[in-house]
């Protein structure tokens, strides 16, 4: 009689067991439905290789699955609600802006009597785009131009995007929309570099991030960027990438900087703008927290690349100077 309710005893946790396990492969084949398309896109931003290869031939067919059966709406419509994509971003309060030093920009300065003065009633109009790098800061420049009272900026951005892969997002096909508008922006904060170190599809093939070919492709689309942009009067402000946590990734942004910069010179109407100086500790490296009028304060996110709120309102005034050296702002 023992042996027969032991036998029953096992046979019931064995098969608790096994509904336990099936109702949490279930859950998780649900969420990779919800979430397909979102990580569908993860898998596109991943560098060319093999392993992004492997990556989206396996989301594909999964985030075909969740559109045809409808389960992909409800993330979008959350998305759109909350006002943010695929890829949530942490947006901390707003903080006092100071500025710690005078903004130093790169390239021709255009002489501001050929540039209209920007009123209330027809206020200048800014678009800032670009990757994630974008996102704080342009949240911060977007409030400073509406207390300038003069101006007026929108936001546009895009997680894991840049310009060496337009498979993933053509930013300059996106750009040409704004372009086209009938009021067009009048000014351009351009943020890129954040995901562009990695190797990129050429006419030759795939050119690897450090080669001399990889160098030629990339400063050819920023110099086509900066020309479409300027090609109808617009004014452009490329800010460069901040110093970062790993020292790697820093060499890398400082190698696409002065690819930045050097262009910047060459294209008439672009100012680069020198984020580095303004991320640096007194002996130039790498802090997450530096001394502002209210002592030290948080700079960065916990990656060590993005910027905090108060990086973003930092960033942001001095992308706003840039822009007092050229337009008639208050």
């Amino acid at each position: 009689m023992h042996q027969k309710r032991a036998a029953k005893h096992r046979r019931h946790r064995t098969s608790g067991r096994g509904q336990a396990l099936l109702t949490v492969s279930l859950g998780l084949a649900l969420g990779t439905l919800l979430n397909a398309q979102a990580m569908l896109a993860t898998a596109e931003s991943l560098e060319l290789g093999r392993e992004r290869d492997l990556a989206v031939a396996v989301m594909e067919p999964v985030a075909d699955l969740s559109h045809v059966l409808r389960l992909d709406v409800p993330r979008r419509e959350l998305d759109e609600l909350l006002g943010r994509e695929a890829e949530p971003a942490p947006s901390p309060a707003p903080a006092p802006v100071t500025t710690p030093e005078p903004v130093r920009t790169a390239g021709p300065s255009p002489s501001p009597s050929a540039l209209r003065v920007p009123t209330g009633r027809d206020p200048l109009r800014i678009a800032v785009v670009g990757d994630s790098m974008a996102q704080v800061s342009g949240q911060s420049l977007v409030r400073l131009a509406d207390e300038v009272g003069v101006a007026r900026a929108e936001l546009d951005f895009r997680f894991s995007s840049g310009l060496t892969r337009p498979d993933f997002f053509d930013w300059p096909r996106h750009l040409a929309t704004l372009l086209e508008r009938s009021r067009p922006p009048e000014a351009f904060v351009v943020f890129f570099g954040a995901n562009d170190a990695q190797g990129m599809e050429t006419p030759e093939g795939v050119a690897r991030y450090g080669s001399p070919a990889w160098d030629r492709a990339y400063r050819a689309r920023v110099a086509a960027v900066m020309a479409q942009l300027t090609a109808g009067g617009a004014r452009v402000y490329w800010v460069g990438q901040p110093v970062a946590r790993s020292r790697d990734y820093s060499e890398r942004m400082a190698h696409l900087d002065e690819i930045y910069r050097t262009e910047a010179t060459r294209h008439p109407g672009v100012r680069y703008v020198d984020s580095w100086p303004l991320f640096v500790d007194e002996d130039g490296h790498y802090s997450a927290y530096l001394e502002t009028g209210d002592g030290l304060t948080l700079m960065r996110q916990a990656d060590g690349i993005h910027l905090s709120r108060a990086g973003g309102d930092r960033l942001a005034a001095a992308v706003l100077d840039a822009l007092r050296l050229d337009w008639r702002l208050p």
